[in-house]
């Protein structure tokens, strides 16, 4: 006896008419690489989305947002507080100096200031995505 399917409904259904609205088609297993990472979402702070290119990468986490957007605008929070409105924000974090990234306390004004101040603001009624497009370094031993 295996572990029973989970059923998505209106979240895959969503996925897969996030999928069209791009042109593209809603596959199985690229709708499951889509509901993984809102599992993993669910669970982590941080993901790290790795691949090769053309691999979906980028496709995956609009996709969610665009459902996640539409779950929201159609059923509201009371439905799950977890379908909320993305502020998706996508920079090279190699063209940033690290205080500009993480933020910094300016010695003149003592005020904490960052690249994007509205990151370290908190308004609940929106996930705010920070994707770092860069390719990932892993070393070869």
């Amino acid at each position: 006896m295996g572990v029973p399917e989970h059923d998505y409904g209106a979240l895959q259904s969503n996925i897969e008419a996030a999928l069209c609205a791009r042109s593209l088609q809603p596959v199985s297993s690229m709708t499951a690489k889509v509901i993984q990472l809102y599992e993993t979402m669910l669970v982590h702070q941080g993901v790290l989305l790795v691949g090769p290119t053309r691999g979906g990468k980028t496709t995956a986490y609009r996709a969610l947002a665009d459902a996640l957007r539409t779950l929201h605008e159609t059923e509201g929070c009371e439905v799950n507080p977890l379908y909320k409105p993305i502020e998706t924000d996508v920079l090279n974090p190699q063209s940033v100096s690290m205080d500009e990234l993480y933020g910094e306390d300016d010695p003149l004004t003592r005020e904490w200031s960052t690249i994007k101040p509205s990151l370290g603001s908190d308004i609940a009624d929106t996930h705010k995505w920070v994707v770092s497009d860069v390719p990932v370094d892993v070393p070869v031993d």
